[in-house]
């Protein structure tokens, strides 16, 4: 499988899981599972999952893209990541110490609490006629509340207490009010269903075999309701989806030690070095070759 665990492995049977992301890289610190190696500041590949996730910062920096946007987090800022958004992460060059949280609820567990309202709320959310703003929007003082509660989720899975854990969810919950709605809640409704199939073809395909036909095929449908539906469940074409993960693959090889382009390019699924050039440059930022000299200055410096 390309990419390594399913976005839909069951890791968990917590209602509320926390990951702490230590990094402290010139000390050699880093978190237990860092399976990207030690040559390199991803600490998350372009994915997408059903849980809602909150990334809360105790130190450092860290940078994530989501849906396209880029936000960067620094000691006690908070990102809300809804079900299905596509996101990455990366901890800055000029960072050496960063430590945050990733509180990862499991929206289908969460629903079986007796709650109406919260469970009205996952629904919406899961299928795409809700959603909450990345950063949250609110002022200092709603956000002094948030990082409280989140922080108490943190603290009371530490301590194994899943009662007061659940409590400080509902109080995030209560303090960020509603989701945003669309003004036609239908025409955005989203197909977890359909979203699940989309990525575990992704995932489980290798990268020069991915295709639209291929996937649209499977899926029993031509490509054009497909290249509807994808836009419609993803919010974005499904070429620049795969354009993005491919990206991130071809990152992590370059960061692994690969720095030879053009091998870079065939094993990310670019058949042409010009198109992998163009689509580098374009998502990263930098050109292909300016991120080799960047890994390879960072190799030098360990």
């Amino acid at each position: 499988m390309q990419g390594g665990n399913s976005a839909y492995e069951k890791k968990s049977q917590r209602l509320i899981r926390i990951s702490t992301m230590n990094f402290h890289f010139s000390q050699g610190v880093y978190p237990h599972w860092y399976p990207i190696v030690r040559d390199t500041r991803l600490c998350c590949h372009y994915h997408l999952h059903e849980h809602i996730e909150i990334i809360v910062v105790d130190e450092g920096c860290v940078t994530f893209q989501v849906s396209g946007k880029q936000y960067d987090l620094y000691a006690n800022d908070i990102l809300f990541i809804n079900p299905f958004e596509p996101h990455s992460g990366y901890i800055p060059d000029e960072y050496d110490r960063t430590v945050y949280h990733a509180i990862n609820i499991d929206v289908n567990r969460c629903k079986a609490v007796p709650s109406l309202l919260l469970k009205h709320i996952l629904n919406d959310l899961t299928n795409g006629r809700g959603v909450y703003p990345n950063t949250l929007n609110v002022n200092q003082d709603v956000k002094k509340e948030l990082l409280e509660y989140s922080r108490g989720m943190i603290r009371n899975c530490a301590e194994e207490n899943e009662l007061c854990q659940i409590a400080n969810m509902f109080s995030f919950f209560d303090v960020v009010g509603k989701p945003t709605y669309s003004v036609n809640e239908k025409e955005n409704k989203r197909s977890a269903e359909f979203i699940k199939t989309v990525v575990l073809y992704i995932q489980e395909t290798p990268l020069q075999d991915i295709s639209l036909e291929a996937v649209s095929n499977m899926l029993s449908y031509n490509k054009a309701y497909f290249t509807t539906l994808f836009k419609k469940n993803f919010g974005m074409s499904f070429t620049d989806y795969v354009n993005n993960y491919k990206i991130e693959m071809a990152k992590g090889y370059i960061r692994n030690g690969n720095y030879n382009l053009n091998d870079v390019a065939i094993r990310s699924g670019f058949n042409y070095y010009a198109y992998f050039f163009k689509k580098f440059k374009s998502i990263s930022g930098v050109s292909p070759s300016d991120f080799v000299e960047q890994c390879r200055d960072h190799n030098n410096r360990k």
